[in-house]
């Protein structure tokens, strides 16, 4: 499936305009001079019209298009590319703030968006092919899938199958997600199944979010609140889905965004009954190769950038402390794990460093019980 609308031929274009009405753009146009241009179109019966910068506004009919396409070109309607400009930075650039709607044909505040648009077409085309062919569901997407209560990353003291294998998927997921293109929003809508903190990750969220600190025993372990439910893969609009997939990996949400030294702290929240803190670094690993690379960190500094420091961003997991053999296990070889030299060089390729952290709560009130910041 393809989102645009491809021309290689004239007898194409004549076909595809014969079929359509109203306002389109049309990507790598050609008149005399041979270079090609985006153009605006506006397509009726009998007679239609267009402005090009290098043509100005003129009209013509459908028997004698006084234009060629060099191929490929690229037909997209105005609704059309308003799907593009919600979802890629790259198009909203391009686009400005022009709305077509109300510029008039032969006006000249036409020629800058369209001379922008030109230029983007083959980011469009490479766009287009990554939501049919990117492998989004990757090894650790699928791993992520299952659910595990938690793994077992450590054997004694040296790495497990598991933690070698999670390392290796982290990898491959973070080749795999930073191809995608700046994507401009976070979140499609209020509710949302997957991210989901339940009923005691709200309650603690909406604490966090009134009081905007969670502070620990000593100076330097606490973390402020910026926002929730940020959402990596996030693109709207039925056509604008990952096509290789089974699942919908749009709806997947990150629970917190952070600040720790001024950076932000991509955030897991685990509260009792929920996974414990091995399967939450599973998934903090996920979301982070989601969001790792200048891509994602482009649309971050657009949204949020005045809140935070230059500097590189921080993972972590939190979990809410618990009186459990088995737990207070769990979280030990995590923690054991992400200090692990292989761990720390896989984690810093792309961030500053995690955070393991226990919380506890007490008459509403909530701090950090036990906290560690590798880097």
């Amino acid at each position: 499936m393809s989102r645009l609308t491809l021309i290689h031929t004239q007898q194409e274009l004549v076909a595809e305009i014969a079929e359509k009405t109203g306002r389109h753009v049309l990507l790598n146009a050609v008149f005399d001079s041979e270079t090609p241009e985006a153009i605006r179109l506006n397509l009726a019966s009998p007679s239609c019209s267009y402005y090009s910068s290098s043509q100005g506004a003129q009209t013509f009919s459908l028997a004698e298009i006084p234009f060629e396409v060099l191929s490929p070109a690229v037909l997209l309607s105005m609704s059309e590319l308003s799907g593009w400009a919600a979802n890629f930075t790259f198009v909203a650039d391009a686009v400005g703030d022009v709305s077509w709607g109300q510029v008039p044909q032969n006006d000249s505040r036409n020629d800058v968006p369209l001379q922008k648009l030109q230029s983007a077409m083959y980011q469009l085309l490479y766009t287009d092919s990554l939501l049919r062919d990117l492998p989004v569901e990757t090894d650790l997407y699928r791993s992520y899938l299952k659910h595990p209560r938690s793994l077992r990353l450590i054997d004694g003291e040296v790495m497990s199958d598991a933690g070698q294998s999670l390392l290796a998927n982290f990898s491959q997921a973070t080749t795999c997600y930073v191809q995608v293109p700046q994507l401009r929003g976070y979140s499609i809508q209020e509710s949302v199944r997957e991210g989901e903190l339940g009923p005691a990750g709200e309650q603690f969220r909406e604490w966090f979010q009134q009081a905007r600190r969670l502070s620990g025993p000593a100076a330097d372990a606490g973390l402020e609140y910026v926002a929730y439910a940020l959402r990596p893969l996030r693109l709207s609009g039925a056509e604008f889905r990952w096509e290789t997939q089974t699942q919908d990996a749009r709806r997947l949400s990150i629970d917190l965004l952070c600040r720790f030294r001024g950076q932000p702290v991509w955030t897991e929240l685990k509260m009792n009954g929920d996974t414990w803190t091995s399967s939450a670094l599973q998934q903090i690993l996920l979301y982070g190769a989601m969001v790792a690379g200048e891509h994602q960190a482009g649309r971050l500094q657009s949204h949020y950038g005045a809140e935070f420091d230059q500097g590189r961003p921080w993972l972590a997991v939190l979990v809410e402390d618990q009186d459990d053999r088995a737990f207070l296990e769990d979280f030990d070889q995590t923690l054991r794990f992400v200090r692990l030299p292989a761990a720390k060089k896989a984690i810093q390729e792309h961030f500053a460093g995690i955070i393991l952290a226990k919380i506890k709560g007490l008459e509403g009130q909530w701090q950090i019980s036990e906290w560690h910041a590798i880097e």
